[in-house]
C-alpha cells in the first residue's frame, strides 16, 4: 500500500511537471498540442518565440496523419515581441485568453472566419495593432480582449456578437472609429475608459442601439467620448426614436452632443443620465406617453432653452435638468403637476430666469406649500388648455381632425379631453378653434 502510494505521488509530480511546451508538436516552425478528440490540435508556444508574419494553416500533418487546426490556444503568441502579422485559418473556432497579449509588434491579424469565441485579453497591449475587424461569426468577446493597445484606431463589432466584455477598449487613447454590430445588447463596464480620441460611432440598427444594457456606466458607452453617432454612414442630427421603442435605457445617448433634436414618439420611461452632456441638443418632442424621466438624463444640456411635459408625464428624477442654464421656458400640459423626486430637479439658474407655464385653472396646484414646482420664481397660468393635441408643435386643423376622429371611435383616453371636464366632445373642439384664432 505504501509504494502504491509513493508512485502515485510520484506520477502526479511528473505529470504536474510537464507543460504544453513538453507536450507541443512541431510542424513547420509551429507547435501545437493535440486535442482529446485525437483529429484536432491547437495552436501552443513552444521553445522559440513566434516571429515575422505568420499565417496558421486549416490543417498540418504529423507522423502522416492530418489534424483539424480548431483553436488558438492560452498564451499561445504572449509576449512575442517581433510578431508582426497574423493571418488564421478558418478552420479556428476558439481564441484562447492571453493568446496574442503583449505582442508589441503586431501591426495586423486577421481573424478566421470560423471563429467563434474572443477568450479575455486576447490582443492585450498590443501595441502597435492599429485596426481591428471581429467578424460576424464571432459571438463572444471577452474582457480587455484590447485593452492598452495604444495604437488602435479603428475597431469594427460584428453582427454575430452579443456582448463586449469588461474593459474591453480601455486606454485605446488613439481610437477614432467604432463600429458597433446590430446584435450587441450588452457593454461592459469602463469598456471604453479613457478612449479620448473617439469621434465616430457607427451603427446599423437605431432600435438595436436603444436596447443595449451598458452595465450602468456611462463609460461602457463610446458615445460619451465620440459625441457623434452615424447610422448607415449619416451622422445622426435630428434623432426620432423608432416607434417600437418605450424605454429608453441609462446612459443611451449620454454625451452626444452631435444631437440637435430629439423626437422620443411612443418612449414612456428615460433612463439615468440617459441624454447626459448631448450640449448640442436645442428641442425635444417628449410625445404623448412619457410617464418617467429618470435621474440626470438630461443634465448639461446647455442648449436646451425650453420644454414642454406632456400630461402623460407623472415623475421627474433628481438633476435631470440640472446645469441646463439657457433654459427660458418650461410649460407643463398637466392639471396635475408631476412630482419631482428632490427639489434637484432644475439648476437654480432655471428656476430664476425661466418661466413656468401650467395649464388653464391650475396654478394653485403649482404653487401649495409641499409642491416642488413652487421654487420657480416666475409661474403664470396659460390663457387657453393645452390644445397641440398631436404634440406636433402646433396648433391647427390636424388637432381638429384628431377630436373629431376620438368622438367617432368613442376613444377614452384624456390626451384628447382638452378642457379636463371629463368628457370628449364638442366643447373641446370649440377650446383649440378659440386659441387658433387668438393666435
Amino acid at each position: 500500500m505504501i509504494m502504491k502510494k509513493i508512485l502515485f505521488v510520484m506520477l502526479v509530480g511528473l505529470l504536474a511537471a510537464l507543460s504544453p511546451k513538453a507536450l507541443a508538436i512541431e510542424v513547420d516552425g509551429m507547435y501545437y498540442g493535440i486535442n482529446s478528440d485525437n483529429t484536432t490540435v491547437f495552436v501552443t508556444y513552444g521553445p522559440n518565440k513566434y516571429r515575422g508574419d505568420i499565417t496558421i494553416p486549416n490543417t498540418i500533418v504529423y507522423e502522416g496523419k492530418t489534424y483539424t487546426v480548431s483553436a488558438i490556444g492560452h498564451s499561445a503568441f504572449s509576449g512575442c515581441n517581433d510578431l508582426t502579422r497574423v493571418i488564421m485559418g478558418n478552420t479556428i473556432n476558439f481564441i484562447g485568453s492571453d493568446a496574442f497579449s503583449g505582442c508589441s509588434s503586431l501591426r495586423a491579424v486577421t481573424i478566421g472566419q470560423s471563429v467563434r469565441t474572443i477568450a479575455n485579453f486576447a490582443f492585450y497591449g498590443c501595441s502597435a495593432l492599429t485596426e481591428i475587424i471581429i467578424p460576424d461569426n464571432v459571438t463572444s468577446i471577452g474582457q480587455s480582449i484590447c485593452s492598452y493597445c495604444t495604437s488602435l484606431k479603428s475597431a469594427t463589432i460584428g453582427d454575430g456578437a452579443t456582448g463586449i466584455g469588461y474593459q474591453a477598449f480601455m486606454n485605446c487613447r488613439q481610437l477614432k472609429e467604432i463600429t458597433i454590430g446590430k446584435n450587441v445588447a450588452y457593454i461592459g463596464d469602463e469598456a471604453f475608459l479613457n478612449c479620448t480620441g473617439l469621434t465616430k460611432v457607427n451603427i446599423k440598427d437605431l432600435a438595436a442601439w436603444c436596447l443595449i444594457d451598458f452595465d450602468g456606466s456611462a463609460v461602457a458607452n463610446p458615445l460619451c467620448y465620440a459625441h457623434h453617432l452615424f447610422l448607415d454612414g449619416q451622422e445622426i442630427k435630428d434623432l426620432i426614436i423608432p416607434e417600437t421603442i418605450t424605454q429608453i435605457r441609462n446612459f443611451t445617448f449620454n454625451g452626444g452632443s452631435g444631437f440637435t433634436s430629439v423626437d422620443l414618439g411612443n418612449v414612456t420611461s428615460i433612463g439615468w443620465a440617459s441624454f447626459s452632456l448631448c450640449t448640442g441638443l436645442e428641442t425635444i418632442n417628449f410625445g404623448r406617453s412619457l410617464t418617467t424621466i429618470g435621474n440626470s438624463a438630461f443634465s448639461s444640456c446647455t442648449g436646451l432653452k425650453s420644454l414642454k411635459f406632456p400630461r402623460s408625464l407623472d415623475q421627474i428624477g433628481s438633476y435631470a435638468f440640472e446645469d441646463c442654464d439657457s433654459l427660458t421656458s418650461v410649460r407643463c400640459l398637466s392639471i396635475t403637476p408631476p412630482e419631482l423626486q428632490d427639489g434637484n430637479t432644475f439648476s437654480y439658474t432655471c428656476l430664476l430666469k425661466a418661466t413656468l407655464t401650467v395649464p388653464k385653472n391650475s396654478i394653485s396646484n403649482y404653487t401649495t406649500k409641499w409642491c416642488e414646482w413652487r421654487a420657480f420664481r416666475h409661474i403664470v397660468e396659460s390663457e387657453f388648455y393645452e390644445c397641440d393635441v398631436n404634440c406636433d408643435g402646433e396648433v391647427n386643423i390636424a388637432d381638429i381632425n384628431m377630436i373629431v376622429d376620438a368622438i367617432i371611435s368613442g376613444q377614452t383616453d384624456d390626451i384628447y379631453d382638452v378642457n379636463y371636464d371629463g368628457e370628449i366632445n364638442i366643447a373641446d373642439i370649440n377650446e383649440i378653434v378659440n386659441m387658433i384664432l387668438a393666435i
